[in-house]
């Protein structure tokens, strides 16, 4: 069944995704995560890496034909854990493309700081280097984690670490945390999920109380040379919009083409929901990841 956006806009103003931003400063819900990846996965083929207290699920199709392997970053602010939704999203991109993924259930604020997180990130990923030192990468994330996602890339990068991702897929990007773009305002009053004031506040924690305006914090900063080839997918109903086209523009004047996907009137994070649109983004993500 596929829900119209419509109906998802309903549906957001139900659940009042705005309310359950600014609650979750105050008391983060925290669920097993790792076991709510397993009961998505299945039996096929999961191995677990622990690291630093958390850990990394890898995920293989039964018909793995590619040496392709997508290292999945969720969205939430860096404050809520990920869910059902981000589990399936990519367990049915692994599937169609045959590869190999791998979500991280990394540190989040208020417990963590955007320096800890960083740390099991690094530890992770090697580990996961070493164990699958076939495999050819590629960072994927939504939200916040796609903005991490860039920003773990930049780092490698800046690191000179022997293995860098290949491609970066970027949804919904959280690309600068100081949302101080004057266009976000305006898009504001558009986006159902997301709040200026909300966004500040995950910002505060994750930054404790850190330059916000660092590219470990704001990848949108950071430097895209030696990083591979980037896509990124949002909505002009997204207060992340105003910033993924300036994104763009930095990365142009960089030397560095950016593929910018632009859905109008679609919704912070949709590609994650039941919509004809969504649909789009997988068939555009599947052929960026046969294409190689």
């Amino acid at each position: 069944m596929k829900f119209s956006k419509k109906l998802l806009d309903v549906i957001f103003r139900i659940i009042s995704p705005r309310r359950m931003l600014l609650s979750a400063f105050q008391n983060p819900p925290r669920r097993n995560a790792v076991l709510s990846m397993k009961l998505v996965f299945g039996r096929q083929s999961i191995n677990e890496i622990r690291t630093r207290g958390h850990s990394l699920i890898t995920f293989a199709p039964q018909q793995k034909k590619s040496a392709l392997h997508i290292v999945y970053l969720h969205g939430g602010a860096y404050v809520w854990q990920g869910t059902w939704f981000h589990w399936k999203f990519v367990k049915t991109i692994a599937r169609k493309a045959g590869c190999r993924a791998t979500c991280v259930d990394y540190p989040k604020a208020p417990e963590h700081s955007y320096v800890q997180t960083f740390k099991m990130l690094e530890d992770g990923f090697t580990k996961l280097t070493q164990q699958y030192p076939l495999d050819r990468f590629v960072f994927m994330g939504d939200s916040s984690g796609g903005g991490l996602a860039l920003a773990f890339a930049q780092k490698l990068a800046e690191m000179d670490f022997p293995v860098q991702p290949e491609k970066l897929i970027l949804l919904s990007p959280w690309l600068d945390i100081t949302m101080e773009n004057p266009e976000i305002a305006q898009v504001e009053e558009l986006d159902s999920m997301l709040t200026l004031e909300g966004l500040r506040g995950a910002a505060d924690l994750y930054a404790d109380g850190d330059d916000k305006s660092h590219y470990l914090l704001s990848p949108i900063n950071g430097n895209l040379k030696g990083l591979g080839d980037v896509s990124v997918y949002i909505g002009t109903h997204d207060i992340l919009w105003p910033d993924c086209k300036l994104f763009q523009e930095k990365a142009a004047k960089a030397g560095k083409k950016i593929a910018l996907h632009v859905y109008d009137g679609m919704p912070h994070t949709f590609m994650l929901f039941p919509l004809p649109e969504s649909r789009d983004v997988e068939k555009r993500i599947i052929d960026t990841l046969t294409d190689s």
